[in-house]
């Protein structure tokens, strides 16, 4: 394959997924259509089965993706002596930054995280899951650190990582009373607070 039929490749396949993320993003994966995506992207059916496969390959694969960035952003708060405040602030940060650059992937995540846990039978929707756990499970290495600078007492990592995840999520969008966005710094800072004042201790 050439160097140029590789880039019509890949740019059709970035286009694909773009209309993917909007229609699930807006309509939800039960209510989106092979033929919702299709016209959002103005490519027939057959080139999107030709590219990536059914409407559950698609999804899978958007959200798969979305969440292997998530990872990363949890791994790369991992830095060890530093204090879990510090790497708190950082990781939060940086989760806040994405989403809101990524706001389809969110709308996504906030749609289906429920289901994760709990939906059994469904081979897309449990491999979805099973990465989502392995984003907790980075989390709890994160929260259950040993530490003397900050008299932490966490009974459960898996716990307070579902609600760590759980406050990201609701400040992605918060506003203030003005309306305005809050400012990625200050809604860090407030998940700090929330998280030291009344999820641990």
């Amino acid at each position: 394959m050439t160097d140029l039929r590789t880039r019509e490749k890949q740019e059709r396949i970035r286009v694909i997924k773009g209309a993917a993320r909007s229609s699930f993003a807006q309509r939800g994966f039960a209510n989106t259509t092979l033929d919702d995506i299709s016209r959002e992207c103005e490519f027939s059916k057959g080139t999107l089965y030709n590219y990536l496969g059914n409407k559950e390959t698609i999804f899978q694969m958007i959200v798969l993706e979305g969440m292997e960035d998530l990872k990363k952003i949890a791994g790369n708060s991992l830095r060890e002596h530093a204090p879990l405040a510090t790497q708190l602030q950082g990781m939060s940060l940086m989760l806040l930054i994405y989403f809101r650059k990524n706001m389809d992937f969110f709308r996504i995540l906030k749609r289906v995280r429920d289901h994760l846990t709990t939906t059994s039978g469904n081979q897309y929707l449990e491999t979805i899951g099973h990465t989502y756990s392995e984003l907790r499970i980075l989390l709890q290495s994160v929260f259950g650190q040993e530490t003397n600078s900050e008299q932490l007492s966490i009974r459960s990592t898996d716990r307070t990582a579902r609600l760590y995840l759980q406050l990201i999520l609701e400040y992605v969008d918060m506003r203030d009373e003005d309306g305005n966005l809050l400012t990625g710094s200050f809604a860090a800072g407030e998940i700090n607070t929330i998280f030291f004042q009344g999820l641990v201790g």
